[in-house]
Parts: structure tokens; C-alpha cells; sequence
């Protein structure tokens, strides 16, 4: 999960980098891991994330709140109330990371976007030749695993875990 110290890797790989936290952000993701720690439950945890990031005007675009919204997803996986990231899910994470958005990476890679749309929703699936240009266009790649593996590494003590260096 880990790149080095100094970046978060959400359950679908989205790097963050924790250099960029503001001293503001750094005492309110403390806090929270501080919460997080205590193993509540998805709903309670995800009320109370939501409200106290707000309350500290954390704005929506910042690291901590894509941070919070994976320690609440990794908590609702754990419980087995929230679904295990899938393949459509990587894709909208690296398109969103590489390029910004689906249309700009539609633009670039001449994928069509009412196709790309579907499949982000579920509602189709890529060929194995459509996907292999995807995937050759985010520089990743396709890995199968067992699902414990997949499960292990979008635990909530894996998030802790990462998360400590923040309290040093």
C-alpha cells in the first residue's frame, strides 16, 4: 500500500502525497486517524468524518477528504456493507489521476467516452483489445489475486498503519 513515508495509497491506488497537507490538515487527519482508530462502525464513522472536516473548513478538494472518504470506504469493505473496489472503479481512479477527466482522457486516447461511461457504471465491460489500449494509455496493468489478498490490502489496519507516520 505503502510508496514511501510520505504517500497515502487509497484502496484503488490513487497515490496521495502527505507533504502537501497544510498544518491545518495534518492536526485534523491526526484527529481523525485518532477516531479511526477506535473501530467504529462505517455509518458512525462516516457521519462523523463528514462533520468534523467540515466544521475545520477542510475544503472538498483537499487530501484529507479523499483520505477520510477511503478510511470510511475501508471500514464499510471490512463490515461487508460496501463492495470491494473492481476493475471499473481502478480505471475511473487512474483516468481521474492521470488525466483529470474522462473526457479529457477520451480526448486524448480516442476511447469513446458513451463507452467509457458504461463501463465506469457497470452497465458494460471492455473487450480484452479496448482494455489492453486502456490500460497501456494509464501505464498499469492487470492483476488477478485472490480475493483475501485484494480484501487484506484495503483493510482498516492497513490505512492505520500508513497513517502513523502522520503522529510522528
Amino acid at each position: 500500500m505503502m510508496v514511501n513515508d510520505y504517500n497515502y495509497e487509497t484502496v484503488t491506488g490513487r497515490q496521495i502525497d502527505l507533504r502537501s497537507l497544510t498544518a491545518d490538515e495534518k492536526d485534523c487527519l491526526t484527529f481523525v486517524l485518532s477516531k479511526y482508530k477506535e473501530k467504529p462502525g462505517w455509518s458512525e464513522f462516516a457521519a462523523w468524518w463528514f462533520n468534523y472536516v467540515d466544521d475545520r473548513r477542510i475544503g472538498s478538494d483537499s487530501p484529507v477528504q479523499r483520505i477520510c472518504s477511503d478510511l470510511e470506504a475501508r471500514i464499510g469493505i471490512a463490515e461487508g456493507k460496501v463492495k470491494p473496489p473492481d476493475y471499473q472503479d481502478y480505471l475511473a481512479a487512474f483516468i481521474d489521476e492521470q488525466y483529470g477527466s474522462r473526457y479529457k482522457f477520451c480526448q486524448a486516447t480516442g476511447v469513446d467516452q458513451g463507452q467509457l461511461s458504461k463501463v465506469i457504471s457497470g452497465k458494460a465491460d471492455l473487450s480484452l483489445d479496448l482494455l489492453r489500449k486502456v490500460l497501456s494509455h494509464l501505464h498499469a496493468s492487470l492483476i488477478i489475486q485472490r480475493e483475501e489478498t485484494a480484501r487484506s490490502a484495503a483493510s482498516p489496519e492497513e490505512a492505520s498503519r500508513v497513517l502513523a507516520a502522520l503522529a510522528r
